[in-house]
């Protein structure tokens, strides 16, 4: 992977994992990242180009994984990460056993755990 992506592009990465954990990707998804990326200010102009290099990435899912969730080391940075893939696993109002390991994998990569975690989820569902 090109260790010269900003951090949003990395969030933008992130975000698209998620949305091909169940190893498909759907127009959905697609505009449910675009929300996302404009209601939380991310810098979303390359968005198209990051999007397609992960779709067609020669790395394994499991590789780009390790290597993008990396490169989102500020603590607060991670937890509010992991609220917006809560989010986007929940826009279809289904919670898909792949999003879960997903977003169980980012936790632990993070080191955000039990409790926090819990809360986090709570603080989503109002």
């Amino acid at each position: 992977m090109d260790a010269n992506y900003t951090k949003d592009e990395i969030k933008i990465r992130i975000l698209v994992l998620l949305a091909i954990a169940d190893k498909e990707f759907h127009e959905s998804e697609d505009k449910m990242i675009k929300n996302i990326l404009k209601e939380h200010q991310i810098e979303s102009k390359n968005y198209d180009v990051i999007r397609d290099q992960v779709l067609n990435s020669p790395e394994t899912f499991d590789e780009i994984c390790a290597n993008s969730l990396k490169q989102i080391k500020d603590s607060d940075e991670q937890q509010d990460l992991l609220k917006i893939l809560f989010v986007l696993s929940m826009a279809d109002y289904i919670l898909h056993e792949d999003e879960i390991r997903f977003i169980e994998l980012c936790a632990k990569e993070w080191g955000v755990y039990g409790d926090s975690f819990k809360e986090m989820i709570k603080d989503n569902n109002g």
